[in-house]
């Protein structure tokens, strides 16, 4: 019975040894659930914030977005307005630009060549437009304003007529240059005709031209013309510029 007695508190100590240590471990393991039930939560706060912050930029982005279109709807409206204010005019290039020139008298030369009809009653103004280029350079263009849109339209069918009219038929001294006739373009409208004519040559198209300030395109000659009127339609009709890797 003693023996019993002895072996019963030594496994009633043990007991209560492991009683105590399984008490220690849940302790523990409460304490380490509640702070990853802390961590947790969080982390879903974060979460929470996270996706409202998204949403508020994605809402941000289409807000910018949204902008950005009406900017760009701007532009082309402020450039439209501009290219109309230029409707009356014609640029000529190639003019020698000498000193103590009279314009207008150049001008009334040219009309007679070409067969017009120039009265004084029919051009606002005559003047050389850009900075002016140093010696041996490209001279400035001329502008002609002119008081109708038809006198200007007239004077560009007759240039047309009249091909390669020179500087040697307005009595310019020197080589022959040969003069080139065009509508004035917006700065824009200027970037957007080159672009077109680069990408229509390697498109394949024969002809890019400009007529009452719009400019237009075309395949073949029996195709209908397309207008091009930003990047997006130059994008449209040839496609998006591919740019090559060279191979390592």
């Amino acid at each position: 019975m003693n023996y019993m007695d002895k072996k019963f508190e030594a496994l009633a100590e043990t007991f209560t040894t492991f009683k105590t240590s399984i008490a220690e471990q849940l302790t523990a393991l409460t304490h380490t659930i509640s702070t990853w039930e802390s961590r947790i939560q969080k982390l879903e706060t974060h979460a929470e914030k996270a996706l409202e912050l998204s949403a508020v930029i994605e809402s941000q982005d289409q807000v910018i977005a949204s902008l950005n279109t009406g900017i760009q709807s701007l532009k082309e409206q402020l450039n439209e307005q501009e290219q109309s204010h230029l409707r009356n005019e014609l640029e000529i290039s190639g003019i020698t630009e000498t000193e103590n020139e009279n314009l207008h008298h150049l001008m009334s030369l040219l009309a007679h060549k070409i067969g017009l009809d120039l009265q004084a009653s029919d051009v606002d103004r005559v003047t050389r437009v850009g900075p002016k280029n140093g010696i041996n350079k490209e001279p400035r263009p001329v502008v002609v304003r002119f008081i109708r849109n038809t006198k200007r339209n007239e004077t560009l069918n007759a240039t047309k007529v009249r091909k390669h009219i020179t500087t040697e038929d307005i009595d310019i001294k020197g080589p022959p240059k040969k003069l080139y006739f065009n509508e004035r373009l917006t700065k824009e409208n200027r970037r957007l005709f080159r672009e077109a004519r680069t990408r229509s040559k390697q498109a394949g198209f024969r002809y890019t031209w400009v007529k009452n300030g719009c400019i237009y395109v075309r395949r073949e000659q029996d195709k209908s013309p397309r207008q091009i009127r930003n990047c997006d339609d130059i994008e449209r009709i040839f496609g998006k510029v591919t740019v090559s890797v060279p191979s390592a």
